[in-house]
């Protein structure tokens, strides 16, 4: 064999090797963007379960009793399902919660909306409203895997963000610059088949009056910030998100997200009256989100909270989205006074959502998921514990996080009750005696579909591996850090 030929056959060799690597190497990203199964239900259809203790928390209790669900729904009192279980005889049913203010992730590669939902519905938030689409992808990613068959909660969600031009930080923003506009623009979210308009950043009193009429027409609730310098009592709003509008605009440190939510150093005890009166006479739908601000005490002990954050979430989150020098715009290079100032302000916030609560205020539990240090369902529960240590009873909490939260969203969940949804949680304990008994959690159901707490746990265990296999985690660290910088330019 001549040099030459040697020399093609090697060639031939090589090239050979090189696309056998290329294959295998394709075919193992494949794989890896593959999620893992969904967990399987352990009941569905048409099945009842037998001597548990109803509960709908504010209401009524029932012991010993049977509860039969079909076709995703409740059945008549007395009403005897098919496939009787006594698995959970003993125990403690409750309707699933509500979240009435997270965010789901944009649509990508990584599959984020299913990783969520997993975790949402570990923690037995079994229907979410979403408070706004930062991209414009998730919604349509949570609807599409609503339609697959994966377990997910129910979804209502509010679609873009209405801001008044100069004001649009998120690329899914509708600009809205004249009342004579609202009309359109409800008209417009309507037909994206949302339920509720999240009023953003910029606008007016007026603008906003506008836009609570244009959405009532349409039948949508209006939730939102109140924009500066407007204070609650002053914008209109039907729904306040973050007890933004609580603080005198004259005492923030600046005019940041971060300020307006954790600068409460210029709220007096009269300001808390007077708020908590105003909200009382207008009937202002609260969702106080204390959780962001306990979650946000995370960058005292960074190293710590991100091995904590570990255990619900990739690890992009801890190492890039939330991290303190080149993470969220908004919370790069917090000091100590900052947090300190934060902390603060929970406390602050704590004392009005009591008084609110004690004075017959319309509360609801939400988590703004997205935040630093929060996930889907655990921060759900630290709400919960949070209203907790305000002085709210437990059992009082539940009914915010239950048939509250359903009935002030527009959900038709939220109780225990013939040909309502089949969404319900079981206990061994019960939690309207205590919120540790949260812990107790065992089973979960969603449109009747019965899961254990288990299996969504070990499908949460699953699709984190998938998250920090070699190649993934290197893609998904990139992909976060290019989101990052992308929307740095809008802060």
């Amino acid at each position: 064999m001549t040099f030459s030929r040697m020399a093609s056959s090697a060639k031939v060799k090589i090239f050979g090797i090189a696309l056998a690597l290329i294959v295998s190497s394709g075919i193992y990203v494949a794989v890896l963007l593959v999620p893992p199964p969904a967990p399987e239900p352990i009941h569905s259809g048409r099945y009842t379960l037998s001597d548990v203790t109803i509960i709908n928390p504010g209401s009524q209790r029932q012991s010993s009793a049977d509860l039969a669900i079909s076709n995703e729904r409740f059945l008549d009192d007395g009403a005897v399902g098919q496939n009787e279980s006594n698995e959970f005889a003993g125990m403690f049913v409750l309707p699933g919660f509500v979240d009435a203010h997270t965010h789901w992730p944009s649509a990508s590669v990584l599959e984020l909306t299913r990783h969520f939902s997993l975790l949402h519905l570990a923690h037995g938030v079994t229907t979410t409203r979403d408070a706004g689409d930062i991209d414009g992808t998730a919604i349509p990613a949570a609807r599409g895997l609503i339609g697959s068959g994966f377990p997910m909660p129910d979804l209502l969600s509010c679609g873009p963000f209405v801001a008044a031009p100069g004001h649009e930080v998120w690329a899914n923003s509708m600009l809205y610059s004249h009342e004579n506009e609202a009309d359109a623009i409800a008209a417009a979210i309507k037909e994206d088949d949302h339920d509720c308009i999240k009023s953003y950043e910029g606008l007016s009193a007026a603008q906003i009056a506008a836009l609570a009429k244009a959405a009532e027409r349409e039948g949508l609730k209006l939730i939102g910030h109140v924009p500066l310098p407007l204070r609650i009592e002053d914008s209109g709003l039907p729904g306040a998100e973050h007890l933004f509008g609580i603080a005198p605009t004259q005492s923030l440190a600046d005019k940041s997200v971060l300020s307006r939510n954790g600068d409460w150093d210029g709220v007096t005890t009269q300001r808390i009256e007077e708020a908590a009166g105003q909200i009382l006479v207008q009937a202002v739908e609260i969702t106080p989100t204390l959780s962001t601000l306990s979650s946000l005490q995370g960058y005292l002990e960074y190293d710590a909270a991100v091995l904590e954050s570990a255990v619900t979430m990739p690890s992009f989150y801890g190492e890039v989205v939330w991290d303190p020098k080149t993470g969220l715009p908004v919370y790069r290079g917090l000091t100590p006074e900052q947090l300190e100032r934060a902390g603060r302000a929970l406390a602050k916030k704590k004392t009005l959502v009591r008084i609110l609560s004690e004075r017959g205020a319309v509360l609801r539990i939400g988590t703004d998921v997205g935040q630093p240090f929060t996930s889907p369902g655990s921060s759900y529960w630290q709400e919960l514990r949070a209203f907790a240590d305000a002085g709210i009873a437990p059992e009082k909490v539940l009914t915010y996080a239950t048939s509250v939260g359903a009935n002030t969203i527009g959900e038709t969940s939220g109780v225990i009750a013939p040909q309502r949804p089949a969404n319900f949680l079981i206990f061994r304990q019960d939690p309207t005696l205590s919120l540790n008994h949260l812990d107790s959690l065992v089973a979960v159901a969603v449109d009747g579909k019965l899961y254990r707490k288990s299996d969504l746990d070990k499908a949460i265990e699953q699709s984190l591996a998938r998250y920090e296999s070699p190649l993934l985690r290197w893609i998904s660290h990139i992909v976060a850090q290019r989101k990052i910088d992308e929307a740095a330019s809008n802060f």
